[in-house]
């Protein structure tokens, strides 16, 4: 807007005053003059602030919180530039690992997904051995891995799949907003016909899968709220070993009419709680492999799904 009031809207002169808009008073050309404009007693001052006069210029931008609204610009800045370069370093990490590796790859967003999986894999199946690797976005030490920034950076892993890739490679988005809007994926990927939960690369090599609801969850698709970690029963989320135990918050959920709240009540509903990531880990390491082999039934519908990726059956 403040370029076309300065190249469009302006044929020969336009005068008009605003507030507090960084947009307009930064604009520093010739055609342009800045004046401040404000009461003094029963008077209106008009002061001329020449563009050149740094220390005019200064005053006024403490004055509007301009100078502020900078500072935070910068740092906003300096961390997703630092974000951005963790996302570039990760993702060279797992495609040097799955490089390396001759089995199909299965790749989670989180570490905690990856611990979750083996284990059910060995409750489940102790006799067999596991046809495929898992591997996980969290590959560096002190980095959450995911959220998010795990689905960021296995989405760029899948988009970059190689026709002559030695290995398939398989990616598991959690079914939450953050997952599904991963899933997405770019024109490359097309869903597989009769499923609305996995996509294809064109080129056979990647293959991307939304986390199955399982029977009885349909509560969970309707919250798009399905990590992994609910794939169990609530009695097994609740399970207390050696004094820890997984955090589950329950949110505050609020009724809307027009944008304003008219309500607001708290729920106990496992589909609308949230997990503290904080308590992933413990949860992982210490809990689930107490759990019995009938805890994991769930994931047996999910490593159907793997086998027949791997198989050519979807």
């Amino acid at each position: 807007m403040a370029e076309d009031f300065e190249k469009v809207y302006s044929k020969v002169i336009q005068i008009f005053t605003t507030s507090h808009s960084p947009a307009f008073i930064s604009i520093n050309n010739t055609k342009t003059s800045l004046y401040r404009i404000y009461k003094q007693g029963y008077q209106t001052k008009v002061v001329s602030l020449n563009k050149s006069d740094q220390g005019s210029v200064h005053v006024l931008n403490e004055e509007l919180g301009l100078t502020k609204l900078l500072q935070d610009q910068h740092e906003y800045y300096l961390k997703r530039v630092e974000e951005i370069e963790l996302q570039k370093r990760e993702l060279q990490i797992l495609q040097d690992e799955i490089a390396t590796s001759r089995k199909p790859t299965v790749i989670t967003e989180g570490k905690t997904d990856k611990m979750i999986l083996e284990t059910a894999w060995s409750k489940l199946y102790p006799e067999r051995e596991m046809p495929f690797n898992i591997t996980s976005c969290d590959l560096e030490d002190g980095t959450s891995g995911g959220g998010a920034a795990g689905c960021g950076i296995l989405r760029k892993q899948l988009e970059s799949v190689r026709h002559d890739s030695p290995n398939i490679i398989i990616g598991l988005f959690d079914y939450d907003q953050a997952g599904m809007d991963a899933f997405k994926l770019d024109k490359n990927y097309t869903l597989t016909e009769g499923y609305s939960n996995i996509k294809r690369n064109k080129n056979g090599r990647g293959f991307a899968v939304l986390l199955p609801i399982p029977e009885g969850r349909e509560d969970f698709e309707t919250t798009k709220n399905l990590p992994i970690e609910f794939y169990f029963e609530e009695a097994d989320l609740r399970k207390e070993v050696d004094g820890y135990s997984l955090g589950l918050i329950q949110p505050v959920l609020q009724a809307k009419f027009m944008g304003v709240i008219v309500k607001q009540f708290e729920t106990n509903e496992l589909q609308y709680a949230q997990v503290e990531s904080n308590t992933k880990t413990v949860f992982a390491e210490k809990i689930v492999p107490t759990f019995e082999p009938s805890s994991f039934r769930n994931f047996d519908m999910l490593f159907s799904i793997f086998d027949k990726i791997i198989n050519d059956q979807v």
